[in-house]
């Protein structure tokens, strides 16, 4: 599906955009790789470029934009991964852009970095990946390509072997501007090999230069652009709120999720469209009325009114995020309400709350001093959706001792969490 001409744009409403893009990318990725292919990744610098696969095939899939320069396209980036010795297959078909290739054993190196894996990747491993990566960058360097890009996401692992990944920001220059830009960032590489290393190998995912920047741009006023739209107005007010919110990675000064719309990109730790694609495809939200617990941006909330919900209602416990989550829906035009509460509180909310049709709780009970008292309010409904940081088998366990019969997993998240959909079928 081609993307649609701007007059058309100006027309639709923002819930209709938002569902015409993704109509545009199933279609895409549908004539690619087949029904079923799973969204692995999305650019967090282009926007409109992702990365889905299906079974041992990996598409990188991409908008063509008339006005990028003629160094930028992904043909460029094939060509960087064909003098690696790496086989790509590359086409352009109805505005779109397409690199297949195999998908590569291993896996991410941030994933070893998070959570309950950090305790068995030990420093010696991270130091043994960053000492893996040195013949691979000389490697690069010796053809006068710069890789650009050196962060965790990029960094393949499978027992001693180490590959770089994503050639997007990739430059071709002589062997010693591309050994400046990657190992210390002289010539633009916002990633180069001292930070990776800084972050690899700190305690803890805070270091200084995320403090140092947070302080820089905490109170820095949204960035405002002449002629922009209203809607693409509003959601740069909501992300400036989400940024000075205390519900993000404290210190990063991001806001929680990064989106693409209309042509502009808002910048965020992860991407809401791997979350959101594999939660649309697994959930009927047609006039439901949604409870969100810990409603962060409120992004699940307004998808899900813009996606056929009766009601959708979130609840945080930060004043800011709620005012991001109240512009967000502002900017949608969704009419999804949020309110600011402390589900530790004295307010007994749990009778004027209950009722609703399907409930969310994503990454919410784990922090909680008194998981009991909200685990009780989820075992009242019938329908929910959860995100916990145990085992799957123990929050499996967990759901069914609530009365959940039916529990399917709906996705594994960045940080090897699942997402599940648990329902009562029974009488």
């Amino acid at each position: 599906m081609a993307p649609a001409e701007p007059d058309e744009v100006a027309q639709s409403t923002p819930a209709q955009h938002v569902q015409e893009e993704e109509a545009a990318w199933r279609a895409i990725v549908a004539a690619v790789l087949g029904d079923g292919a799973e969204l692995v990744s999305v650019s967090r610098y282009i926007t409109d470029s992702r990365t889905y696969r299906a079974g041992d095939r990996l598409a990188k899939i991409r908008r063509i934009d008339p006005a990028w320069p003629a160094d930028a396209g992904m043909e460029v980036e094939a060509g960087f991964l064909r003098s690696l010795g790496r086989e790509v297959d590359y086409t352009q078909r109805d505005g779109w852009e397409v690199s297949v290739q195999d998908v590569l054993p291993g896996s991410t190196f941030s994933s070893h970095l998070f959570d309950q894996q950090e305790t068995s990747f030990t420093t010696g491993d991270r130091v043994r990946v960053l000492r893996s990566l040195v013949p691979e960058l000389r490697a690069l360097h010796r053809q006068g390509i710069s890789h650009g890009d050196l962060r965790t996401d990029n960094i393949l692992v499978e027992g001693d072997a180490v590959r770089l990944v994503d050639f997007d920001r990739a430059a071709r220059t002589s062997p010693r501007r591309a050994a400046l830009r990657d190992w210390v960032g002289i010539g633009g590489s916002p990633t180069p090999f001292w930070k990776l290393a800084a972050v690899s190998l700190a305690p803890k995912s805070l270091t200084a230069a995320r403090r140092l920047r947070y302080q820089l741009v905490k109170n820095r006023p949204a960035a405002k652009v002449a002629g922009e739209p209203r809607d693409v107005a509003r959601l740069r007010d909501a992300w400036h709120l989400a940024e000075q919110s205390a519900a993000n990675a404290r210190g990063q000064g991001l806001a929680y999720y990064a989106l693409s719309y209309r042509g502009r990109h808002l910048s965020g730790e992860r991407a809401w469209p791997l979350r959101w694609d594999p939660i649309a495809a697994s959930v009927d939200f047609t006039g439901k009325r949604m409870l969100e617990l810990g409603c962060n941006m409120g992004l699940l909330s307004n998808f899900a009114k813009m996606h056929g919900a009766a009601e959708t209602h979130g609840v945080d416990h930060d004043p800011t995020i709620v005012d991001a989550a109240r512009t967000v829906a502002d900017a949608f035009q969704t009419g999804s309400t949020f309110e600011q509460l402390d589900l530790m509180g004295s307010e007994r909310w749990e009778e004027r709350l209950s009722g609703y049709d399907l409930v969310t709780a994503l990454s919410v009970v784990h922090w909680l001093p008194d998981r009991d008292r909200v685990l009780r309010f989820l075992a009242r409904h019938a329908e929910l959706l959860y995100e916990g940081h145990d085992e799957l088998p123990d929050e499996i366990a967990l759901l069914n001792s609530l009365g959940f019969d039916q529990v399917d997993v709906v996705l594994r998240t960045e940080r090897d969490r699942h997402v599940l959909y648990a329902r009562r079928t029974g009488g």
